[in-house]
């Protein structure tokens, strides 16, 4: 399941358990190793396939879908940040129709990080991107990052390792705090 559910077992009582499960203090055993399950999965993630943003001090890792609001605002938020930035586009075209033609907009682009600057500001958003052409290269890229993207086991987004530490959708304040100044 990809780290999505974790199971306990528990060998005298021959129990099979899945749910939460927190300390006194409310805090989650079993996010905190979702977690580190995903935290691991940073490795698996190769970077070469990405688009790169920036040349910045701090690593992040972003899995958007070129028309989800909150992979907007994560987009916005890092613009001007001390990042360099490894995008993969995964579009869920369940609730965003479109979006798998901006991925390519940005993709078959001569300047990616201009285009997908372009795309997330929404400059992209009245524009028939669908008669497009998009080069061999540029499908076989966006088929690359859909494979990485299922691999890993990414299945909405906005998605984020930031200097190793992994992030689930657009937390500002974990951004904040995962940045170094």
């Amino acid at each position: 399941n990809k780290g999505n559910i974790i199971f306990y077992y528990a060998p005298k009582n021959e129990l099979i358990i899945f749910g939460e499960i927190y300390d006194k203090n409310k805090k989650s055993f079993t996010q905190e190793k979702r977690d580190q399950i995903q935290a691991g999965k940073i490795n698996d993630i190769p970077l070469d396939k990405a688009i790169i943003i920036g040349t910045g001090k701090n690593k992040v890792i972003e899995f958007s879908d070129p028309d989800c609001p909150y992979c907007r605002k994560a987009a916005l938020y890092f613009k001007d940040k001390n990042v360099t930035k490894y995008v993969y586009l995964i579009p869920i075209p369940q609730l965003h129709p479109k979006a798998e033609e901006k991925a390519k907009y940005i993709l078959a682009a001569a300047d990616r990080a201009k285009a997908y600057y372009e795309v997330m500001s929404g400059a992209k958003d009245k524009d028939d991107l669908s008669n497009q052409k998009v080069s061999k290269e540029a499908n076989d890229l966006y088929q690359s990052q859909q494979s990485i993207g299922s691999r890993v086991g990414i299945n909405g987004t906005p998605v984020f390792w930031i200097n190793g530490k992994y992030v689930p959708g657009a937390n500002m304040k974990m951004f904040d705090s995962l940045l170094e100044k």
